[in-house]
């Protein structure tokens, strides 16, 4: 079944499933997650949404992922039905932002787009990675994980010409929800067939793994990696506002941040090659690190973009080595693993806005939880087990 070379009947194959699943990604983490990022700054204008409200707004979300991820292990629905369900619903609730008014319909809409994201980032990752192996090319993931990037890309790219145009949040989200209904119903062809239930829920009825301290750091770290990227990954669009003298070049930075993840997705597979993940891990928490406090060292239009990219070129990439050093440290438990580094990763992503929001209510500036997001990723790096294996 393996045909490496490109251009040929099984290749076109792998590549038709990768695509299908980056598009999904894009439509489920891109646009279902992170659209929220560069419309914040737009909702506070226009629908009069405080930054604190915000932060747990977003942190409702990243409950609902949480929450998500942990349903997916034992959900027995075919893995293709899960994710045309899921596809359909990223639409209808991103809708929903668009028509509905005030913090608490707002706050139950994202944590249910935060359960839909999940179930579609399980189930459609189960799917086309499955598929992607029994054609021999498994290294054509890279090209379905760079969707988040895609998918963070084009919001942001879109917010610029809401702005420009005079579109007000509520339209902005109606718009989202209409182009994610036109990647369900593409997609709708591409998942089809019947899939079993995802490799977590099997495992959930073999005998529990035995729980390592390797094991444990890699959780502590993935935890404290998504506190420290979720800061700027939230507030970046409003930090550049209020940074900048000419308030309008704030919807440049995020779609400089997508661009950078949907680069890296690609150049990182002969990175991790070369150097091995737990290299390549260490080298990006340092990376985003600096990232992440360049906004507070130099608060103008260079460090504030430079930091943009260097955010976006090492967090998913930090994702996705993270996944398959799991692999590593429990190649018989691996999904329960993921599962629980998923939901350390989810509790990370929820105490971040939040934090961040109230420490700019206390201290004015984003300055220290920036700091704090900064020293939480150096402390991810440090806590990182080392495996000693190279990725393959």
């Amino acid at each position: 079944m393996n045909d490496p070379v490109p251009g040929t009947a099984v290749y076109r194959e792998a590549r038709r499933i990768a695509v299908a699943g980056m598009f999904a990604l894009a439509a489920a983490i891109g646009i279902g997650r992170f659209a929220f990022t560069p419309l914040l700054p737009m909702m506070q204008h226009d629908a009069g949404l405080t930054l604190t409200a915000g932060g747990w707004l977003a942190s409702a979300n990243y409950l609902g992922y949480f929450a998500g991820a942990i349903s997916a292990m034992w959900l027995r629905m075919p893995a293709v039905a899960m994710v045309r369900i899921s596809l359909v619903f990223n639409a209808v609730l991103l809708a929903a932002m668009g028509f509905a008014d005030g913090w608490i319909a707002w706050a139950a809409i994202r944590g249910a787009a935060g359960v839909v994201s999940a179930w579609l980032f399980v189930f459609a990752s189960a799917v086309v990675i499955k598929r992607l192996a029994a054609l021999g090319h498994v290294e054509l993931s890279s090209v379905m994980f760079a969707g988040v990037g895609v998918g963070i890309t084009v919001p942001g790219v879109l917010s610029i010409a809401f702005v420009a145009a005079g579109v007000d949040s509520h339209r902005a989200w109606q718009i989202f929800a209409l182009l994610a209904m036109v990647v369900a119903v593409l997609l709708w062809p591409a998942f089809h067939g019947a899939e079993d239930a995802p490799a977590a829920a099997r495992e959930g009825r073999t005998a529990a793994p035995q729980w390592t301290r390797p094991m444990a750091l890699l959780i502590l770290s993935y935890g404290l990696f998504a506190f420290g990227y979720i800061i700027p990954a939230t507030f970046l669009p409003v930090i550049a506002r209020d940074a900048l003298a000419d308030p309008g070049q704030y919807v440049w930075f995020w779609p400089a941040c997508g661009i950078a993840a949907t680069i890296s997705g690609f150049a990182s597979v002969p990175l991790a090659r070369r150097f091995g993940d737990h290299t390549l891990l260490l080298c990006c928490f340092i990376v985003e690190a600096v990232g992440v406090v360049l906004p507070v060292w130099s608060p103008h239009a260079l460090g504030i973009a430079a930091g943009a990219v260097l955010v976006g070129a090492t967090f998913l990439v930090i994702t996705v080595a993270s996944l398959r050093e799991a692999r590593v440290f429990a190649p018989a438990h691996a999904s329960r693993l993921i599962a629980a580094m998923t939901a350390s990763f989810a509790l990370g992503q929820i105490a971040g806005p939040l934090a961040a929001a109230y420490l700019v209510a206390w201290r004015g500036s984003f300055s220290a939880p920036l700091l704090l997001a900064a020293v939480a990723l150096l402390l991810a790096g440090a806590l990182l087990p080392r495996s000693g294996a190279r990725s393959n």
